[in-house]
């Protein structure tokens, strides 16, 4: 492919690299490439549980331009296009209320079209091919440390007059639709059963043996009329199914919840859902160790992954409270409806609600698409 850097910090900057007809693409002055806020699915760890792409994170993306001389002004293949945003860093403007490169201004072409292609956050640092975004050597740090990664699907065939929305808005920009490239991983804790007399109360969770290394490939169709062919229809919606995870390495330990002061589990009808905000508002007045806090985890075998609760039960006749710990493995058979759950996958979020009684924990695990379905147990530790 023929690279064609485009740079341009005023209105009357000019494309200086060669193209394939060896002349540079005229631009539209007028017109410069913005972003429209991101779409993606709801609940994502940067977003903090919300849908809206949050202002202070920033992407990057790729655009391609594709000349009408040559290719019709259509996409056609990933080799044919030209390189018009190279790996672009954009980020929200305060002043102009829209999504642009912080210090550069890019045009339309006049003719031809753009597609572009995106990932977030931009520090990252994915490449692209003609299968799309591949994300190498990528690690999942501690709670702490971890980001929503998300990939874009391609914006194919997008020309200047495309963004004129209104009169009020006439550069509402460039529509990038983003997906989740990891497994949300969430817990939920209740007590089995009311115990007179009894406190029970979760200090820490974990997930044991879960890879934290691994390689992504978006794995698009590079084919003419890509944009229908890479992908399929499944209940109505159209989705990319060939994005995948391979050569997963080391396997470490992630701590989802750690407080020495501990959730008292007081009902056997209400969840208590591990998350800061509802943590803070049930227990105002303590500070935790750690915040609680979700998981975002490499799609993978359960094969070896695990989950640990440790717990504490006391009553007034004990001096102090005992504490407990259990351990479950994710391969024990858990289902959604009668397909077992025998691996996370891309975009799903698992949340875990844990049963804690005199003797027993109950794992009842819910699987979603950041969408609820029911999931059925099918395991019990004593």
């Amino acid at each position: 492919m023929k690279k064609l850097f485009f740079i341009a910090a005023i209105a009357s900057a000019a494309l200086v690299s060669c193209t394939k007809n060896e002349l540079a693409p005229s631009v539209t002055e007028q017109q410069e490439i913005s972003f429209a806020a991101p779409v993606m699915s709801p609940a994502t760890k940067v977003a903090e549980i919300a849908n809206a792409y949050p202002t202070a994170s920033q992407f990057a993306v790729w655009a391609y331009y594709y000349d009408e001389e040559e290719d019709g002004g259509e996409y056609t293949n990933y080799a044919d296009g030209q390189i018009y945003m190279d790996n672009v860093v954009v980020k929200y403007n305060e002043t102009l209320k829209g999504w642009r490169h912080e210090s550069k201004a890019y045009y339309w072409p006049k003719n031809g079209s753009l597609t572009f292609i995106a990932y977030s956050p931009a520090a990252a640092n994915a490449d692209v091919d003609a299968n799309g975004i591949k994300f190498t050597d990528y690690t999942v740090g501690a709670a702490s440390d971890q980001v929503d990664l998300l990939f874009s699907e391609r914006a194919y065939n997008k020309v200047a007059v495309d963004q004129v929305t209104s009169a009020a808005d006439p550069y509402a920009g460039v529509q990038i639709n983003f997906k989740h490239a990891l497994s949300s991983i969430m817990f939920k804790v209740k007590a089995a059963d009311v115990y007179a007399g009894t406190t029970l109360k979760v200090t820490k969770i974990e997930v044991l043996n879960a890879f934290s290394e691994a390689d992504f490939s978006q794995g698009l169709a590079d084919v003419n009329n890509a944009q229908t062919g890479q992908k399929v229809t499944i209940d109505g919606v159209e989705t990319q199914t060939n994005a995948a995870w391979t050569g997963h390495l080391n396997q470490v330990d992630y701590i989802a919840y750690s407080d020495a002061n501990g959730i008292e589990l007081t009902s056997s009808e209400v969840d208590e859902v591990l998350t800061p905000d509802t943590y803070y508002t049930h227990n105002a007045s303590k500070t935790p160790a750690s915040k609680t806090t979700d998981l975002i985890l490499l799609p993978q075998s359960l094969e070896d992954v695990s989950i640990r609760v440790t717990y504490t039960l006391e009553n007034a006749d004990m001096d102090d409270a005992i504490t407990q710990v259990a351990t479950v493995s994710l391969a024990t058979g858990f289902k959604v409806g009668e397909t077992v759950i025998d691996a996370w996958e891309i975009g799903k979020r698992y949340t875990y609600t844990i049963s804690v009684g005199l003797g027993e924990i109950y794992f009842d695990p819910l699987v979603d698409d950041w969408s609820d379905n029911l999931v059925t147990p099918d395991v019990s530790v004593n």
